[in-house]
């Protein structure tokens, strides 16, 4: 398979004339959009881009979430065990490398993750050849407002007042499309999140008019009756320059007084406001609140808020890992063959995160005080420990029971791979997982 010369090419530049035809494409159908963009002077996806240009609490959020996936240690794995696989997976791996170390690959990452807010962010892959082989030479994230999609959900780029529309290839371009499986415009974070934001805006807006109101109190004059309308009205002007000088010459009888506005209470109702919806803003984003804006809870709170979120950064991590499983199906196809499903080389974030072996184990020993049925192979799971040789599925199904502490000592003691090496290392807590016996030991040493 031949990469067609337009895989070099920057196709959505203005000029380009690449696969150029004119038909018809569908508007995103998200109704926020079609009901509240143009109230502001927006035209489609752009409102959403101005909701996080004017709000610094849902850039940081965007940002927090996608920096959380982008920052992770990620590698090509390979698609078999042989070594046409591993050839593969190192092919694949030395691009991506080199895009990291030349083409600020994390940035590109982190930018296509912005597809959380907006439902899709289009990339524009730029290709070359390197030794008769095809690479990528770039991956260049583009600007959502200029992309539509036709009728067979193919990506259409549209030109400066539309007047130019340019069909795309897929293998050209990733519409990274976030939270739906039926539009490509994808369901976008900020489609629901729209209502409070404009909360949040119009009370930032009424607080700043009525400290431009109240905030300077009024200054009131008192002038002696009979006195002609032409001096009342530059008596006026007067209070005016007073207002905005601090500073004022009156004449002798006129008596000039600055009363404040009854300013209790209208603060905490403006904050209240603000707090209400960054709160949301902060649920929405990162499924969690306690370890951002809490200043107090419980240890075991933090620790479940912090497994929230981590349950975030994996579920957007594997969207991501799956777009660029797309990409290096191409890679491979049009330069070493088609291969069959389940052995393409693939991109798999580093997301997991190393267990606390004496919390989990305080935490298994909890659920089976309570009665809750726990068995061996959930223990190992949770536990990160592998199943031991000669373990048969139903052993591993069986219930789990709660011992006395061991007579082991030294606190807590893994086993070996091979339970005929007896017992390994201790740390703080005594564990013994006996396959035979489908117990799990949980406890203090007693010494």
């Amino acid at each position: 398979m031949a990469l067609p010369s337009v895989g070099k090419q920057e196709q959505t530049h203005y000029t380009d004339s690449f696969f150029r035809r004119f038909r018809s494409f569908f508007e995103n159908p998200d109704k926020t959009l079609t009901e509240n963009a143009s109230s502001h002077g927006w035209q489609g996806i752009e409102a959403y881009k101005e909701m996080l240009r004017l709000d610094g609490k849902l850039t940081s959020l965007q940002r927090k979430r996608a920096g959380a996936v982008a920052s992770l240690e990620y590698k090509i794995k390979p698609g078999g065990p042989d070594q046409k696989h591993s050839d593969q997976a190192e092919f694949t791996q030395a691009i991506f490398d080199e895009l990291e170390s030349r083409a600020n690959f994390s940035t590109t990452r982190a930018t296509q993750l912005t597809a959380v807010s907006f439902g899709y962010r289009p990339s524009e892959i730029i290709y070359g050849m390197r030794n008769g082989l095809v690479v990528i030479e770039a991956i260049k994230t583009r600007d959502p407002a200029r992309f539509r999609f036709d009728e067979n959900d193919q990506m259409v780029f549209v030109g400066e007042n539309q007047a130019e529309r340019l069909v795309l290839e897929p293998w050209k371009f990733m519409a990274n499309t976030w939270g739906s499986d039926e539009s490509p415009y994808g369901h976008g974070m900020l489609r629901e999140l729209y209502p409070l934001w404009y909360f949040k805006s119009m009370g930032l807006k009424d607080f700043t008019r009525y400290l431009e109101k109240m905030g300077s109190g009024w200054t009131i004059g008192t002038y002696p009756a009979g006195t002609s309308t032409e001096q009342i009205d530059k008596f006026a002007e007067m209070l005016q320059e007073m207002q905005s000088n601090n500073t004022g010459a009156v004449p002798e009888g006129t008596e000039i007084d600055i009363k404040q506005g009854a300013h209790q209470g209208v603060k905490d109702i403006f904050s209240w406001i603000i707090d209400y919806a960054d709160h949301q803003f902060t649920l929405a984003y990162l499924e969690q609140t306690t370890s951002t804006e809490s200043e107090s809870g419980t240890f075991a709170l933090g620790r479940f808020q912090s497994l929230g979120e981590q349950r975030v950064i994996e579920a957007v991590a594997k969207w991501q890992e799956a777009q660029y499983n797309k990409v290096i199906r191409f890679l491979i196809d049009i330069n070493f063959g088609e291969m069959p499903p389940g052995q393409y080389p693939t991109f798999s974030y580093d997301y997991e995160v190393a267990k606390d072996q004496k919390v989990t184990a305080e935490a298994i020993g909890a659920v089976l005080d309570i009665g809750v049925t726990v068995t061996l192979r959930q223990a190992l799971k949770e536990l990160g420990r592998p199943i031991p040789p000669g373990v048969s599925d139903e052993e591993l199904d069986q219930p789990l029971e709660k011992l006395q502490p061991t007579p082991l000592g030294g606190g807590f003691t893994e086993f070996d791979d091979d339970p005929a090496n007896g017992l390994a290392s201790t740390a703080d807590w005594a564990m013994l997982a006996d396959p035979q016996k489908k117990k799990l030991f949980l406890g203090p040493g007693s010494g």
